[in-house]
């Protein structure tokens, strides 16, 4: 989970919910059985969407969040633990100045 916020109270932040949400058709997702050393043996069953289309949507997020907001200050904030990595590649991929924090939440 994350979110890219102004930084300023009268910023358009109601734009981000315009950004188009891919989905993948159940044909689209892999059906093989992938061996990962981080899972412990445990097999991955399924991919559901394979590095190729997520570095494709991460570059076209980065490209719409550049033209959404040319200018002013925006903070980029994710849920740790599992945003870091997303983040990074977001934060990468945008073309302008972005700081970046975290929050943590417990259940």
């Amino acid at each position: 989970m994350f979110a890219v916020l102004p930084r300023h109270p009268n910023g358009p932040a109601d734009q981000l919910s315009d950004i188009p949400v891919e989905c993948v058709e159940a044909s689209a997702v892999s059906s093989r059985t992938v061996e990962d050393p981080r899972l412990d043996g445990r097999p991955v069953k399924r991919i559901a969407f394979g590095a190729d289309q997520i570095s494709q949507r991460v570059r076209e997020l980065g490209k719409q969040i550049t033209e959404s907001y040319p200018e002013g200050e925006l903070l980029v904030l994710g849920l740790l633990k599992g945003s870091f990595i997303f983040l990074s590649g977001l934060v990468r991929e945008t073309r302008r100045p972005l700081p970046v924090d975290f929050i943590v939440a417990s259940s």
